[in-house]
């Protein structure tokens, strides 16, 4: 799914997290969770592909997305 929706300003959160600092004090990681929510305002058409492509369905990930709410 990260792969698939628009990131704020570009930002990749995977990405993101190869990056290695010691400078990091008031370090603020990418919640996921937000990510995986936005799946939910995809479109049906959009959501079908995406969950075609991770081999599972649309009501699998919305019930995984409720289960982590």
């Amino acid at each position: 799914i990260i792969n698939g929706v628009q990131h704020a300003a570009g930002l990749n959160p995977r990405a993101f997290g190869l990056l290695q600092s010691k400078d990091r004090l008031n370090y603020n990681p990418f919640k996921e969770s937000d990510l995986l929510f936005e799946f939910i305002n995809l479109p049906a058409n959009r959501q079908k592909e995406m969950t075609k492509q991770i081999g599972a369905g649309v009501d699998r990930v919305i019930d995984d997305l409720v289960g982590i709410a």
